[in-house]
C-alpha cells in the first residue's frame, strides 16, 4: 500500500470514527459525561495543581478533547494524521484559538 492509499484509508477511518462518536454521545449522554470526566476533568485537576496550563494532544482526532481543555482555560494544541479529523477539529474551535498542526 502506498502513502496515498494509506491516507485515503485513514481518512475513511476518520469519517467512520466521527460518525460513531456522534452517535455514541447522542445516544449515551450519561456515559459520555463519565467518559469526559475521566478523560478531561480528572487530569485537569492534576495539571492545575502543577500550574501546567498547556496540553498537547497527538492524534487529536475530531478535537472534542481540545475543546474541553480550552473551555477549562488550557492552552491546547493538537495534531492528527487524518485531514478529515483535523477539518472537524477546526470546525469546533474558534479561529483565534486554533492551534492545530495542519497537514499539507
Amino acid at each position: 500500500m502506498n502513502q496515498e492509499e494509506r491516507a485515503t484509508q485513514y481518512n475513511q477511518i476518520g469519517r467512520d470514527y466521527l460518525e460513531a462518536q456522534r452517535t455514541f454521545y447522542a445516544s449515551n449522554p450519561d456515559s459520555a459525561r463519565i467518559f469526559i470526566h475521566c478523560k478531561i476533568d480528572w487530569p485537569s485537576k492534576a495539571y492545575d495543581q502543577n500550574k501546567n496550563k498547556s496540553v498537547l494532544d497527538l492524534g487529536c482526532g475530531t478535537g472534542l478533547d481540545l475543546v474541553k481543555y480550552l473551555e477549562k482555560g488550557f492552552d491546547a494544541y493538537g495534531t492528527d494524521a487524518s485531514k478529515v479529523m483535523l477539518a472537524e477539529a477546526m470546525s469546533l474551535v474558534a479561529p483565534e484559538r486554533l492551534k492545530l498542526a495542519r497537514h499539507t
